[in-house]
């Protein structure tokens, strides 16, 4: 009886460590660097996710940088699909005036009413986003995020890189 404790114990220990280990060679440590020195330089960056509904379809996400690169992946038939582009800088002027407009904090503390579309097979969308060092987490169906123009084009780019990328 004791031997197997042992075993089990032994065998418990290795499969953490090698968890561990797992962890740490698979996390990619250059995005941390890449928010820190957007936040040094006083610019954003928006990480935005699709979920609920598009499940069946494929839901999508993308990171969108302040230089105007961005990177979207659309999730197709178990594959996640990664495209690597950037948005013309009539659109990058346009995106950074809704940033600097936007009134991030009170979004972040508005309360969604009615309905999210999750509960009806919809699609809602989540948004990370980091400006001046400051994070703001919003949610289509935890916020109040109907009618604010930033969201709204935020929401339109899943839409625009889906027609680029995808076929």
């Amino acid at each position: 009886m004791r031997g197997l404790v042992v075993i089990l114990l032994s065998t418990f220990c290795i499969g953490l460590m090698a968890g561990v280990y797992g962890y740490f060679l698979s996390r990619n440590h250059e995005s941390d660097t890449e928010v820190t020195q957007a936040w040094d330089r006083g610019a954003f960056e928006i990480i935005a996710e699709s979920y609920g509904g598009c499940a069946f379809a494929g839901c999508a996400s993308y990171r969108m940088r302040a230089d105007g690169t961005y990177t979207f992946i659309q999730e197709q038939q178990g594959d996640d699909l990664k495209y690597e582009d950037s948005i013309s800088g009539k659109r990058l002027t346009a995106l950074e005036q809704l940033v600097e407009g936007a009134s991030l904090a009170s979004l972040e503390r508005s309360e969604a009413t009615g309905r999210c579309p999750i509960e009806y097979d919809g699609t809602a969308y989540r948004f990370d986003i980091f400006v001046d060092g400051d994070t703001y987490y919003l949610d289509t169906c935890a916020h109040d995020l109907l009618s604010a123009p930033l969201i709204l084009e935020l929401r339109d780019y899943f839409e625009i890189f889906h027609i680029t990328h995808v076929r």
